[in-house]
């Protein structure tokens, strides 16, 4: 399933809306007959779920045919009922455990750029949750259960980053327990 919504959460019409996506899943190559589209009559929220034995190939299929790559994607707009046009974003439906490492890893890069004597910017790979520093990895946050994290880390880079591990680690237990909010 794959979720879409209006920037600035604006409210168009459905079929609108609906047609931008079919336009979209034809240059695909996604027949309409495989996907339904689902939303209120007019509204910024909407969700298009893939039905079938292929569902999970073609819902990737589509999702990336949205990305032209190095963080280019293309144009995905809809227009209101005033004729003003907005973009629209998808995002693929995820799990507890994605979104919890995603929210403690962007925690653990405010974290790190916060403490003294740290000066060099961090990047984050979502999907991972990788910290990257000089575009070398830094650290993966691995989520254990709802109430635990772990790091896994490369040990080159944090030695040459002069990080110290249980620096790290602390800020790690302070995010997970909820006492930190930088």
């Amino acid at each position: 399933m794959l979720f879409l919504n209006i920037h600035g959460r604006v409210k168009v019409n459905l079929r609108t809306i609906y047609r931008a996506v079919v336009e979209l899943a034809t240059a695909a190559n996604i027949p309409e007959d495989v996907y339904q589209f689902n939303g209120d009559p007019f509204d910024y929220l909407f969700d298009l779920k893939f039905t079938g034995p292929s569902a999970a190939r073609q819902c990737l299929q589509f999702f990336q045919s949205l990305q032209l790559g190095r963080g280019r994607w293309k144009t995905q707009e809809v227009a209101d009922p005033s004729g003003s046009v907005h973009k629209f974003y998808v995002a693929p439906d995820k799990n507890p455990a994605q979104v919890r490492k995603e929210v403690v890893a962007k925690q653990l890069k405010l974290s790190i750029e916060a403490l003294e004597g740290w000066s060099k910017p961090i990047f984050i790979r979502k999907s991972t949750g990788t910290l990257l520093v000089d575009r070398r990895p830094l650290l993966s946050v691995s989520i254990i259960d709802e109430f635990s994290a772990a790091l896994v880390w490369s040990h080159a880079n944090r030695i040459q980053q002069g990080l110290e591990q249980e620096t790290v680690e602390g800020l790690l237990r302070e995010i997970v327990e909820g006492k930190s909010s930088p």
